[in-house]
């Protein structure tokens, strides 16, 4: 999980794909599903990530 997550969120940030798109790219045929565990991974929106906030420092994902 954490590593399909890791891949949305370079999707998200280097890429204009919509985040449905995003979902499926990375295995996950529910975006209303993968919106669920992204929020729960990251502690935020898909969406959020995609309008320039950026993930803290500290946060696991950039060390994966």
């Amino acid at each position: 999980t954490f590593y399909r997550i890791r891949a949305a969120v370079e999707y998200l940030q280097k890429t204009d794909k919509k985040v449905y798109e995003i979902a499926y790219a990375i295995g996950y045929n529910d975006s209303k599903y993968f919106s669920r565990v992204f929020q729960r991974v990251t502690g935020m929106k898909p969406m959020e990530l995609k309008n320039g906030h950026s993930l803290p420092e500290d946060h696991i994902l950039r060390h994966l």
